[in-house]
């Protein structure tokens, strides 16, 4: 694995920076796993998969930031975009033993994958106790998976036919806005917030639409804390949260695959909705502290 960075930062002004960095992230690997399925009452049963994969790839990020300072203290304006490529090339072969009804055979996994998030923020400073930050986010998120086989698999009426090739492509738009507010008047502080979310999930497997989602929803939250010394502080805190299932979660795609187990991913996963509850009382030692 070798990692190049390069980095450059502008201060145009007292108020204005300008800066830019990218990481280049090359990849090249062999895994080699072993299983074996031993059955001892009934030895002709075992089974013996011996897998080397060979994957290589390439990991490539861009940021910009421009961050611009008010006359006010406190106040500012943040634009960032963030950008990255993700390319992957897998061979995958597969060694098999014992009692396997099927050939050797080798997997052909191919990846390209963009992500783009841009987020503007301000901040404002009411007074010198309280603050109000706003700010607009957009992420752009795609992948695009081919996976070809030389193997055999079964069909529909169980017969062993050849592994059909699979070409899928999974999109997902977030588009969201917020506003928070927070003061502090010494022993007690409050923050309280709102973040709003449209999201479009598309996903295609061989040209065909096998899902698509859309929605928006509301995110609050809350934040009470009390200190009444330097040695004690009570917080309570409410929010709401998503839980969105992970591209290994939804890709259709052979993640890893044993004598008896192979792991594929569901393309029509829906998000995860929480209420998170916190109450925490923290106290503070002269060599540390205890939540």
């Amino acid at each position: 694995s070798y990692i190049n960075k390069l980095g450059l930062h502008l201060y145009l002004n007292d108020n204005t920076t300008l800066s830019f960095f990218t990481n280049q992230n090359y990849f090249d690997g062999l895994t080699d796993v072993d299983t074996d399925v031993d059955y001892p009452d009934d030895p002709l049963r075992n089974l013996r998969q011996v897998l080397i994969s060979d994957q290589t790839n390439h990991s490539q990020q861009y940021n910009f930031d421009y961050k611009l300072l008010f006359g006010k203290e406190g106040q500012s304006l943040e634009l960032e975009v963030d950008h990255n490529i993700f390319e992957s090339e897998e061979e995958a072969n597969f060694d098999l033993s014992g009692a396997y009804p099927i050939p050797d055979y080798t997997d052909f996994v191919d990846t390209d994958r963009t992500q783009t998030t841009v987020n503007l923020d301000y901040v404002y400073p009411t007074d010198s106790l309280s603050k109000l930050e706003v700010g607009l986010q957009t992420r752009l998120f795609e992948t695009d998976t081919d996976y070809r086989s030389t193997g055999l698999s079964y069909n529909a009426e169980g017969a062993l036919v050849p592994t059909p090739s699979t070409a899928f492509l999974y999109d997902m738009d977030v588009h969201s806005a917020y506003a928070t507010y927070g003061r502090n008047t010494g022993k007690w502080s409050y923050q309280v917030g709102l973040r709003v979310e449209h999201v479009e999930v598309r996903a295609d497997t061989n040209q065909v639409r096998a899902f698509t989602d859309r929605y928006t929803e509301l995110y609050p939250s809350g934040f009470l804390t009390y200190t009444p010394s330097e040695e004690n502080q009570f917080q309570l805190s409410v929010s709401r949260r998503v839980d969105r299932p992970g591209l290994s979660q939804v890709n259709p795609i052979r993640e890893f695959a044993t004598p008896l187990i192979s792991s594929f991913g569901n393309p029509a996963l829906l998000p995860q909705f929480t209420f998170s509850y916190e109450l925490n009382y923290t106290r503070r030692f002269e060599l540390g502290s205890l939540t």
